[in-house]
This record gives structure tokens, sequence and C-alpha cells, in this order.
């Protein structure tokens, strides 16, 4: 893709893929924007075996250029698989042989909820979608699920709001474990959200190491190198509770 537009400065090319960085301060304030978009698109390109480059000039325009790996369609229609990038090998060789977790993944940004997905689904998760706090709340009454991640600001319904609703709720998800999964990561953070009521905290942009160990720990499952801390033990007590109670 090619743009005519106001181009980047060759020594802060690589600025652009740097998360919560944009090349000059005054642009986040004429254009908008947290600094994530190209942090997140090159981490799906990465996922797909592929790469996003880009070559710009200053006053001249920029050119982007994105590849990854796709199944070839031959003529009489069979379609060969194409190989699996070195992360999908390593996240296939451990997923669960037991039944698949529920995970309610609650963010009002569609490409979040595409990344989420894309580190989950590898590793045998089964995935539930929400656009925001309110939609979280009727898919709880609708569905079984075991963990929540929840992104905290979004519109109609934000993330504290819809934590306060679940842990004051009567029902039996009123415990169910839930993540905070933020842009907010600046130091304090994590302590602070944590406090007011979540289980667990990921900051933006997600790392999948970080977020698989974070929901192995509050379910207490076993990951590679990992024990079963007390923290999952206690979470997969409420589990049982839950499934009891249903």
């Amino acid at each position: 893709m090619s743009d005519s537009g106001i181009g980047v400065r060759e020594d802060a090319v690589q600025k652009l893929f740097q998360p919560f960085s944009q090349v000059e301060e005054t642009i986040a304030r004429r254009f908008g924007g947290t600094g994530l978009g190209l942090a997140i698109t090159r981490k799906l390109a990465g996922l797909m075996g592929g790469d996003v480059t880009v070559t710009s000039k200053a006053g001249v325009g920029s050119t982007f250029e994105l590849s990854f790996m796709a199944r070839a369609v031959h003529a009489e229609g069979s379609i060969e698989e194409p190989p699996s990038p070195p992360q999908a090998r390593d996240t296939a060789s451990v997923r669960k042989t037991e039944e698949a977790r529920h995970v309610l993944l609650v963010d009002d940004n569609v490409l979040n909820r595409r990344v989420g997905t894309l580190f989950l689904k590898p590793e045998g998760y089964r995935i539930t979608e929400a656009e925001n706090g309110l939609q979280a709340l009727a898919r709880l009454e609708e569905d079984q699920f075991d963990i929540v991640l929840m992104d905290i600001h979004m519109p109609v319904l934000d993330g504290l709001s819809a934590l306060k609703r679940i842990r004051a709720s009567s029902e039996p998800w009123s415990t169910i474990p839930i993540i905070a999964v933020t842009a907010d990561a600046m130091h304090g953070d994590r302590e602070k959200y944590l406090a007011q009521g979540m289980d667990g905290y990921i900051p933006k942009p997600i790392e999948q190491r970080d977020l698989l160990a974070e929901i192995a720990r509050l379910l207490g499952q076993s990951r590679p190198g990992q024990g079963d801390g007390a923290a999952g033990q206690a979470s997969r007590r409420h589990l049982n509770q839950h499934r009891s109670a249903r």
C-alpha cells in the first residue's frame, strides 16, 4: 500500500512499529491514535509467518508491504497447506487434551479481539467475543465460561463497571476469574486494577506467552516449566463450585 502523505524521516521509520510510539508528539493531537495499530499489525503478520515493512520519504509519502503465508490453491481446486511458522508449531505442541476451556473475550476493538483469538485458539481454548461490558453480562447469562478477558476502556459499559456488576450479582459466575487486558501500562496500573477486584492483569500490546501464563495461573493449569500454584488451585475450586451450582 502506498500513499502520498507527509511521509516519515528515515531515522524515525522504526519508531512506527514501537508500541505507544508516534514519530512526532504533535501527531497524536492532530490525528489521534495511541500508537498501537502498526505494532499489532506486525504481530498479526508474524503469527501468519510474515512481516510488515515500510519505506518512506519525508514530504513524499510511504509504502507499506505486508507479507504472510497462505495456502496454495491448485487449478483442480485442491489446497496445499503452508508450512507452519515456528510459533504455531510451538503452541501446537502444548495443546490441552482436557475439555477446552471457554474464554469470554471482551474488547470494543475488533483487531484486539482478533489478536486474542489468534493467540488462544491454537492452544485449544474456546472463544466467545463481546464488544462491551453490557454484552459481556449477556454472554455470561447465556453460556458457561471459565475466565473473562476484560478490556477497561469501552463504550456502553466499561470494564470496571462490568466487573462491579459481575461481582455484585448473585449468579454462580460472580466469582469467575477476570483478567484486565488494557493499554493502561504505566507503573502502578497493575496494582490499581488488582486492588479494584481484577484477578489478573495483561498490558497491551499483548504478548502471547504472558497471556497464556496468566490464564494458566488463574485456572490452575500446568504450563511447561510452571507448577500449579495456590492461586490456580483456588481458582479451580471456584470453577468446580460454579459447575456444581449450574
